[in-house]
């Protein structure tokens, strides 16, 4: 019979858990001489010094840099905070699965979107779009059969646009004969493919581009851009109507052929009663008058281009604070006709600088009953028999500094009267028929012609008979 095992239970010595201190036993040294022992010495060890990685940490993010070098994920419950709080200094942004907030400066939501319920709220104005209306605002105009076209009829887009809350328009390339009003309408922009690429033609006929709103509800945020418009000029004397209008802009936009036999004075661009108005890298050619802006404020015009304009290129009446700047005028104006730009009664903080008037044929500008316009830096130069270059009437608080004034029949800067406290310096006035510089009437007062070139000008530099006027330190 086989002899039976015995087992028995196996014994494990204790062991320290990693946070508990373990003691080291010290082992003893080799014996002395003497026969005494000691125990060991253990050799002082530096402590190791904190690593940091200044440049990369893992393959994902870089620290020197600051950049993020590949996909993060935010974990179940994480947050995520974009700036930081402070009463009356910063507001913040705050991300979670919960939704998005932000406040202001001064703690208050600005923004809310339920992470539950998608629900949202603002504190400022919402303009419709795809992701509330749940609706096409981008559509697209051009010939039948080309791949993405949506219309072929300009109108019909701007009204399926306007019936989803606004969107952009866009016209391929092509002349699209336009024989019916366009009606615009609020928060609609109407883009081509480029300005000589994408042309509407109204081919003379009795209609034109209405953008009229009323006292009540003005039309705002109306863009066109990238396009020409020609042969407009029998409409109700204007090409484009805009009445109550406000916000709208023309960015590289031709208008060619803007004129009528019949009525012989049609304006381009007619604003009444608008504002914060728009009009930049365009181009007027063939025109009977350019832009005419009548009550409303604060309108902008610059980097245009103007040419072959018999009548006036700008017409401001009623309508403090437009500036019109860095635009070029060539050859335009007619002998006899309208002012190129007229300032009329209560056009204050008028600014024209920087522009370009090259063989003016009539008056290049005449402000009458405004205060502190400001006619700085510009290049007049003159083809024709009658009339100065700046003419001033009823205007106070005004400059008329660093000009140059070439060639004008008449004087070169003319105050009829009634403008006081005016300062006339800095500028170059040559070859002028009459004065560089004529303050004409008694009624004048308190003005300032100091430090001007007043150069070869047949009656001479400046003739005077204002009140109280200052004439110094000019040169002729």
């Amino acid at each position: 019979m086989a002899e039976e095992k015995v087992y028995t239970a196996e014994v494990i010595a204790d062991q320290p858990l990693p946070t508990t201190d373990v003691s080291v036993p010290l082992t003893s040294s080799q014996a002395s001489a003497s026969g005494t022992y000691g125990p060991t010495v253990i050799q002082t060890q530096p402590i190791p010094r904190k690593k940091i990685a200044l440049e990369v940490i893992g393959a994902a993010l870089n620290s020197k840099t600051r950049k993020i070098l590949a996909a993060f994920e935010f974990a179940l419950m994480g947050a995520l905070q974009i700036g930081k709080y402070e009463n009356g200094v910063s507001g913040d942004v705050r991300i979670s699965p919960n939704g998005i907030t932000a406040r202001d400066l001064t703690g208050l939501p600005t923004f809310a979107l339920d992470g539950e319920t998608g629900d949202a709220t603002f504190k400022g104005t919402v303009r419709a779009g795809s992701f509330i209306t749940g609706q096409k605002t981008g559509v697209t105009v051009g010939p039948e059969g080309v791949d993405g076209v949506d219309y072929q009829d300009i109108q019909q887009a701007i009204n399926y646009v306007h019936g989803v809350g606004g969107g952009i328009i866009l016209v391929k390339a092509g002349t699209y004969i336009i024989d019916s009003d366009l009606t615009f309408y609020s928060n609609i922009c109407l883009v081509g493919e480029g300005r000589e690429l994408t042309i509407l033609d109204f081919q003379n006929n009795e209609h034109m581009v209405m953008m009229v709103g009323t006292t009540g509800t003005h039309l705002q945020n109306i863009v066109f851009e990238s396009l020409t418009f020609q042969n407009l000029g029998r409409g109700d004397w204007f090409a484009f109507d805009m009445e109550y209008c406000d916000d709208c802009r023309f960015t590289n936009v031709k208008f060619y052929n803007i004129t009528s036999a019949e009525i012989n004075d049609v304006i381009t661009l007619y604003m009444e009663n608008s504002q914060r108005n728009i009009v930049e890298n365009c181009y007027f050619d063939t025109c009977d008058q350019g832009i005419y802006v009548w009550g409303g404020s604060f309108h902008k015009f610059e980097f245009n281009y103007f040419t072959n304009i018999p009548s006036s290129l700008l017409n401001v009446g009623t309508t403090p604070s437009v500036i019109f700047r860095h635009n070029v005028a060539y050859d335009v104006g007619t002998e006899g006709n309208d002012t190129i730009i007229y300032f009329g009664s209560g056009g204050d903080n008028l600014i024209i600088d920087s522009n370009l008037f090259e063989l003016c044929r009539t008056q290049c500008i005449w402000s009458e009953v405004g205060s502190q316009i400001t006619i700085t830096n510009n290049i007049f130069t003159k083809t024709g028999t009658t009339y100065e270059c700046i003419f001033l009437s009823d205007c106070t608080r005004s400059i008329l500094a660093n000009n140059r004034i070439i060639g004008f029949t008449n004087s070169g800067i003319y105050f009829s009267g009634g403008c006081n406290y005016c300062t006339i310096t800095g500028n170059v006035i040559t070859g002028c028929g009459k004065y560089g510089v004529n303050i004409d009437h008694s009624s004048n007062n308190k003005n300032v012609v100091v430090g001007n070139a007043l150069v070869s000008n047949l009656s001479g530099a400046v003739h005077d008979i204002g009140t109280s006027d200052v004439v110094a330190n000019n040169s002729s």
